[in-house]
């Protein structure tokens, strides 16, 4: 090949690989006195599919805590106003984002610890009102952190919550695209089952979260679903090193499982990112790699 035209491609690919690799500068998204924050332990606060880029947080520019969106058509380079979901006198925390196709999906709980559900069909040019997924009528009632995921008209969401005295993982699934809601379904484990997040895939369903043992602490464990939520496999075991592991997020692509959390060294202190992944629909995990 000509000499000339290897130092073109060179030069080509080279432009192509720094364009690519490059971050671009921060973009303020918030320009109020008040607080925007967004949710911990986890959960999905943007969301992005051809019909943009969404965002939810958390804000007080009120006086107390409500739940704002902000959206950009063009891949985070413009974006428009910001958009208030709730308006009412008590404070709302903690919102997850879903997005699936046009239809965007958003959760969050509020100071009476219930779980409420608001979403657009339209890309966010409008909002239905919003609805209770939960409900904490008895004595130890409170619903808490939950965290949203979408496929198709398939939309899961998932919290924990405490109505016997424990915690454990609540969901609820919609197959519909968030028009209407099945019952609530539970996955009771003898321990204290917190933060729980999800994500989808097709059929299959992953959801993990962080269980309190006795003496030991929190590990973190799963359960996987491959019919759209409907049944739940075994639940797994993901750590067992008898220290502090926390705040789990998965990913799942067809069989393809991945989770992350952090976790506490036994021997500094000091905590550290740990992943692992199954490659078989959850049947069998790999190593964690830190």
């Amino acid at each position: 090949m000509n000499p000339r035209i290897l130092l073109v491609l060179f030069f080509c690919f080279g432009y192509l690989f720094n364009t690519v690799a490059q971050w671009q500068s921060d973009v303020r998204l918030t320009n109020d006195p008040a607080s925007s924050v967004i949710s911990a332990y986890n959960k999905w606060c943007v969301a992005s599919s051809s019909s943009g880029v969404h965002v939810v947080w958390r804000d007080n520019r009120t006086g107390y805590w409500q739940i704002y969106y902000k959206t950009s058509s063009d891949g985070g380079v413009n974006w428009g106003p910001d958009i208030r979901l709730t308006d009412d006198i008590l404070a709302d925390y903690e919102p997850s984002i879903s997005v699936s196709g046009d239809v965007i999906h958003v959760v969050w709980y509020d100071e009476t610890s219930e779980v409420y559900y608001k979403r657009s069909p339209n890309s966010g040019l409008s909002w239905e009102p919003e609805i209770k997924l939960s409900d904490t009528t008895q004595v130890w009632g409170a619903a808490w952190h939950p965290t949203i995921s979408s496929t198709g008209n398939l939309v899961i969401a998932v919290w924990q919550e405490n109505l016997d005295g424990n915690w454990d993982v609540y969901y609820k699934r919609s197959t519909d695209g968030g028009s209407t809601w099945l019952p609530t379904g539970r996955i009771i484990t003898p321990n204290s089952s917190e933060t729980a997040s999800v994500s989808i895939s097709g059929t299959n369903v992953l959801i993990t979260w962080m269980e309190g043992l006795p003496v030991v602490g929190y590990e973190i464990f799963s359960t996987v679903s491959n019919d759209e939520g409907i049944n739940w496999g075994t639940v797994t075991p993901i750590t067992s090193d008898s220290v502090w592991s926390g705040y789990p997020s998965p990913a799942i692509a067809g069989d393809l499982l991945h989770i992350t959390w952090q976790q506490q060294s036994s021997s500094s202190g000091m905590f550290e990112i740990y992943y692992r992944r199954s490659t078989d629909g959850g049947n069998n995990w790999g190593s964690a790699i830190q």
